[in-house]
């Protein structure tokens, strides 16, 4: 129980980790390897994503807060699946870390430890977050100087914290998860346990799985450890896993 209350403070970013997962840790290290890599299960395969990215897309718009409601989820889940942040980093930056630099735009971000990084903004995550500021009433793109708040609330009055964010994801999760239950348990059983933090793990995985390298993922989550980064790579699994269907009685 106090287990689980430490993961949601760390999932819903009041701390920046759980004691407790120092004691599993160790126990992990008894049964296992020194050189055997731990993979995460906590994400969402290709098949889970693609249905929650359409679920979102459907989204009610119809009265002026639902339509609210739905461009802030679509830009919060365009952010959390292409710039793979953690949750306390959305809730603290500005539009502003949002840089041009030699035609190409960036994403400056201090994270843990208060080391800074530069992450590319890709195309689609620029028009998302295009889109996002024209909701908001703002100019196209931003300027060094615009400290509007990267998420904002509803009524776009004043800025949202990592609790309220973390809300909103697991609020949307949840109605895909129920919409799908009926269809496929198995897809509605990932979706309900999905939580901020499972993006940021579902956007290193789905890299690995395109074929980008470990040291671009590396640096795209901005691990201190390459060992850290290969947790969660599981494409050669995949691969070994469908060429066992060839494999007859």
């Amino acid at each position: 129980v106090i287990n689980a209350l430490f993961s949601y403070l760390v999932n819903a970013g009041y701390i920046s980790g759980n004691p407790l997962s120092l004691i599993r840790r160790r126990k992990q290290k008894l049964h296992r390897r020194s050189d055997e890599p731990i993979q995460l299960e906590r994400f969402l395969d290709v098949d889970t994503w693609e249905y929650l990215k359409g679920y979102i897309r459907e989204m009610p718009q119809g009265t002026p807060r639902q339509k609210a409601t739905f461009e802030r989820t679509l830009f919060l889940f365009h952010a959390l699946y292409l710039l793979a942040p953690r949750v306390s980093e959305l809730a603290t930056h500005k539009m502003n870390s949002f840089r041009e630099i030699r035609g190409k735009w960036w994403w400056l971000v201090e994270g843990k430890g208060s080391k800074k990084a530069k992450l590319p903004v890709s195309d689609e995550m620029l028009g998302a977050l295009v889109r996002y500021r024209k909701h908001l009433k703002l100019d196209d793109l931003p300027t060094e100087t615009d400290d509007t708040s990267f998420i904002k609330s509803i009524n776009g009055s004043r800025s949202i914290s990592p609790n309220m964010i973390y809300r909103i994801v697991k609020e949307t999760v949840k109605q895909a998860s129920v919409s799908i239950a009926n269809k496929d348990p198995v897809k509605a059983s990932k979706l309900i346990k999905a939580s901020t933090h499972w993006f940021r793990h579902t956007a290193a995985s789905h890299l690995d799985q395109n074929g980008f390298s470990l040291k671009q993922i590396k640096d795209q989550l901005r691990h201190e450890k390459v060992e850290t980064t290969q947790i969660y790579q599981h494409a050669e699994d995949d691969v070994w896993h469908d060429e066992m269907q060839r494999h007859k009685f």
